[in-house]
């Protein structure tokens, strides 16, 4: 299959997007993790084969990569955003999906716009009982998030400021990433780049995120109420989440199909061809 034609575009309030391929009234749209951009499902929106008439969209979250604004970030904020997305692309049928942080952010986008969301892509959801490592230590210290973004703010509005940051090609890393892995023969090149916040701080403000952070720790909706199918991928690692307790969470969802992968956490990374199989696979039988 040859490589589709990629669109950066904007929306009216400025959200910067990618659309892989030509417009049409139904797409796949995939949102980024934490401290991440669009550019995370560059290579994936290069080949994947999708239904007739859906295209690919990956939109920038405000407060990251294109999409970098000052201000107040919430989930309430992101998912009115994506809903001018779906309106400024003329969209009749949207699956949404997301990494981490994103596909938490789908299943609020599913429970509260219902009518607005057909189907559901959850690629290793962040999800509260099966938190563990790091991410259990910061769940505790959540509370403190809110206060740290503030006072980031409160620094900005007198002039303490780090300026715009550059955006991160994540595409390019993810192959600098696997070579390493390749050459050392195991998954420490990965960890020590991607686990620690400190890099990513180069690339994104810090109130933005420490907000995103606090939206990835929040509660999620009963996922026994979220009615729309879904494809659930996780990682067998388990690095910020056990396997087993997020399967078990997400087999109450009344449609959702649950597959895992050998990885730790950034399955776009570590399993990009079996990602693109499933999920083209799964798009065709229940869209196609």
């Amino acid at each position: 299959m040859s490589e589709r034609e990629v669109h950066e575009l904007r929306t009216g309030s400025g959200l910067f997007f990618r659309r892989h391929g030509a417009a049409q009234d139904s797409a796949l749209i995939l949102c980024h993790g934490l401290a991440s951009n669009s550019s995370r499902w560059n290579e994936l929106g290069k080949n994947i084969q999708l239904p007739p008439g859906w295209c690919l969209i990956c939109p920038d979250l405000r407060g990251h990569g294109n999409s970098q604004r000052r201000g107040r970030l919430s989930s309430g904020i992101w998912m009115a955003d994506l809903l001018e997305l779906f309106a400024d692309q003329g969209l009749n049928r949207v699956v949404l999906g997301g990494h981490c942080m994103g596909a938490n952010l789908a299943m609020r986008m599913a429970s509260r716009h219902a009518e607005s969301v057909q189907g559901l892509v959850l690629v290793e959801p962040m999800l509260p009982q099966a938190r563990k490592g790091r991410m259990r230590v910061k769940s505790a210290l959540r509370w403190l998030l809110p206060l740290l973004a503030l006072a980031a703010r409160g620094a900005n509005l007198i002039g303490i400021s780090r300026g715009q940051r550059p955006v991160l090609d994540l595409e390019a890393l993810d192959l600098k990433t696997r070579a390493a892995m390749e050459k050392a023969g195991d998954s420490s090149a990965m960890t020590s780049r991607y686990a620690s916040p400190l890099p990513d701080l180069q690339y994104i403000p810090t109130h933005s995120y420490l907000q995103a952070l606090t939206e990835t720790l929040r509660r999620l909706p009963p996922l026994s109420d979220i009615k729309q199918p879904a494809l659930g991928l996780i990682s067998s690692g388990g690095l910020f989440g056990d396997p087993d307790l997020t399967r078990q969470a997400l087999a109450t969802m009344p449609d959702c199909q649950i597959e895992t992968l050998e990885a730790e956490h950034w399955i776009p990374t570590e399993q990009p061809q079996a990602l693109r199989e499933l999920l083209s696979r799964w798009l065709i039988t229940r869209f196609g």
